[in-house]
């Protein structure tokens, strides 16, 4: 991982001409993802915000929404979650695919901020609804490449 990691930012920071936007969109979630997995957040945070000022594509959206609140979760950045959690449900209307991924996030976060003393019961339930989830929708994880049930079981 930490080898492609490097590789990856390599091509973004040298060689972006070389590719096309689709390709470069995928480069930035391969990189946060990678940062995500080898728990570097800071290095995340400052390439999720280089991806959000070169413009997200629309298909990409939830994706790097949601890799900006494991981030700031994992960084316990409660502010920037507030404000995150806002846009994601403004993505919900208009995300059939990813609806019930960004429920489950949602109500797990809203429950995380007005409750942070419940953490561990909310964290349990996160991670039931998820495996809900990848149980009911084989592959779903795979095809979005990221398993967020995973992730959370490194919650603590």
């Amino acid at each position: 991982m930490e080898k492609n990691l490097k590789s990856t930012i390599s091509l973004i920071e040298n060689d972006q001409e070389h590719f096309a936007e689709t390709q470069i969109q995928y480069l930035f979630m391969g990189i946060i993802r990678a940062t995500i997995f080898l728990k570097r957040f800071d290095q995340g945070i400052y390439y999720s915000n280089l991806w959000y000022q070169r413009g997200v594509l629309s298909y990409r959206k939830v994706q790097a929404r949601l890799f900006s609140l494991i981030i700031h979760f994992e960084l316990n950045y409660l502010e920037l979650i507030n404000a995150e959690i806002i846009l994601l449900e403004k993505l919900e209307k208009n995300q059939d695919r990813e609806k019930m991924l960004i429920r489950i996030f949602y109500d797990f976060l809203k429950t995380i901020l007005k409750n942070p003393d419940k953490k561990k019961p909310s964290i349990l339930s996160f991670q039931k609804a998820l495996a809900a989830m990848a149980k009911n929708n084989k592959n779903y994880f795979t095809f979005i490449s990221f398993d967020y049930y995973q992730w959370s079981l490194t919650l603590r």
